[in-house]
């Protein structure tokens, strides 16, 4: 289980959503999974436009999402998401 708290994070261009979905496909690759915290308002607009906030939970605060996979783990969620190609759609 991997968690980004964003919260202070000032600038959020195509180079932040590149780092995530690598981010996001090495803990895939590990058997693992991302959340994200605290996401900016700019960089929240872009995963939608892009259509990656589908595949990236994203929490108010770092301990919400701590909790929420958590909480997915104890239900033994099986899921495997497929690994994010691109920042568009």
């Amino acid at each position: 289980m991997l968690v980004l708290d964003l919260a202070v994070v000032d600038l959020a261009d195509s180079s932040a959503l590149n780092a995530l979905i690598t981010v996001y496909n090495r803990a895939q690759a590990a058997g693992g999974r991302l959340a994200l915290a605290a996401v900016p308002e700019r960089l929240g607009r872009l995963l939608a436009i892009t259509g990656t906030d589908t595949v990236l939970p994203a929490y108010p605060t770092a301990v919400d999402a701590i909790e929420a996979m958590a909480a997915a783990d104890a239900g033994g969620s099986t899921t495997v998401d497929a690994p994010v190609t691109g920042a568009s759609r």
